[in-house]
């Protein structure tokens, strides 16, 4: 009578893919698997560079007791030939091609903001003006030269 043949009903199926998106989010926001963000990672990088970065020795917990590490995506594998196809994929490439960009500083946020000063030439004068930016409202920016 109220079964989804006769037009009606099917909440049991709606309640289970209800159930299954639920469960499919919880596991993409738990705190547990976390990876690291690009700035994180450029970190790293740059820490190898100079020879700063610390050794981690063998972990149980980790794929591969922590042996085989991607560093450009932050993950573990179990052994080396699983590492060499993984850098052969098209998330690893995508991966690499955020890291290598240059790493956002302070005052780029800041300038973003509407932020921090601005300089600029003159092209009659020949010297530098330099700009602050305030801001007025939520919309608008007022110039303030110095």
């Amino acid at each position: 009578m109220g079964g989804p043949r006769n037009g009606g009903g099917g909440g049991r199926k709606r309640k289970r893919q209800f159930e299954k998106r639920f469960r499919r989010t919880k596991r993409r926001y738990s705190q547990g698997l976390r990876q690291k963000d690009v700035d994180q990672i450029q970190d790293d990088i740059i820490k190898i560079k100079r020879g700063t970065l610390k050794k981690e020795g063998h972990d149980i917990d980790k794929p591969g007791s922590g042996q085989f590490k991607c560093i450009i995506c932050a993950r573990y594998f179990i052994n080396k030939n699983v590492l060499m196809i993984h850098k052969k994929t098209k998330k690893h490439k995508k991966m690499l091609k955020k890291v290598i960009r240059p790493q956002y500083t302070q005052k780029e946020a800041d300038k973003c903001g509407g932020l921090g000063r601005e300089e600029t030439t003159d092209k009659q004068g020949g010297h530098s003006i330099v700009q602050r930016f305030t801001r007025q409202s939520n919309t608008t920016l007022m110039t303030m030269d110095q």
